[in-house]
């Protein structure tokens, strides 16, 4: 149960705290028929994967390395000076379904001798300070960045919400609104994401600027603030991997 809890504790706990910018926008720029082109610039949608790892250096059983299994859709929007917004609402839901040894629920993607029921991990994006039943569609917020001609990315403070529910037929978290609680809802933490490359402890990755098939690699690595419990002091490192469905660069003045 302990290897359970860690699992679905850490998963909240992305990235060390930034300032997160937030602003209410509109869906689009007065006078332009381009659905693409909005008052946060040019929609360059990216289709990634995610993983996640965490490894303590003092506790030998805080050490994971999960992959998502799906992919992932989630738009960006690109301005010809280089700044380059996410909106928290269209952030996807990404889901870990975690199980008992002897369960019989579909899509399992880690089984657990410690689980008493089946539990649904679900990620997304919400603005620190919006409610839960704000989240989704009604947030606002706007996280901002700068796309490099060279391709570099850098998104300044995500605001990661992580969400438990059970996994039964009725209720699951690929089938919860936006603003269902489920079993728990744990403290939100901001993320930087960014091309570079980071490191902590014994975990390290390089971030890929965007390269001419239009793929990137976007990676954030820190320590896990002490006085969160279990992981306090543990390392982190995140990965997200994907391609546009156009060349961003492009779009640079």
């Amino acid at each position: 149960m302990k290897r359970l809890f860690l699992l679905t504790l850490f998963l909240s706990f992305l990235g060390a705290c930034a300032t997160q910018s937030t602003t209410t926008t509109s869906g689009g720029t007065e006078g332009t028929t381009d659905p693409s082109i909005t008052a946060l610039g040019t929609q360059a949608n990216l289709t990634f994967t995610f993983e996640i790892q965490i490894k303590s250096d003092s506790d030998s059983s805080i050490d994971f390395d999960i992959p998502f299994p799906s992919s992932y859709t989630v738009p960006l929007y690109v301005d010809s000076d280089g700044t380059v917004s996410m909106q928290a609402g269209d952030f996807p839901r990404m889901v870990y379904r975690v199980c008992k040894t002897d369960s019989t629920t579909s899509g399992c993607m880690s089984n657990y001798s410690g689980a008493t029921f089946d539990v649904d991990v679900v990620i997304d994006s919400c603005g620190t300070s919006v409610t839960d039943t704000n989240c989704g569609d009604a947030d606002g917020t706007v996280y901002t960045g700068i796309l490099g001609d060279d391709g570099s990315i850098y998104i300044n403070a995500l605001s990661m919400r992580m969400r438990l529910f059970a996994a039964t037929s009725s209720v699951n978290g690929y089938t919860a609104t936006d603003g269902n609680s489920g079993l728990a809802v744990l403290s939100r933490m901001s993320v930087n994401i960014s091309t570079a490359n980071v490191a902590s402890g014994t975990l390290s990755a390089s971030g890929s600027p965007i390269d001419a098939d239009n793929k990137v690699t976007l990676v954030s690595a820190g320590l896990i603030p002490s006085d969160i419990a279990v992981i306090g002091d543990a390392h982190y490192l995140s990965s997200l991997a994907g391609t546009f469905d156009m060349d961003p660069l492009s779009l640079l003045q």
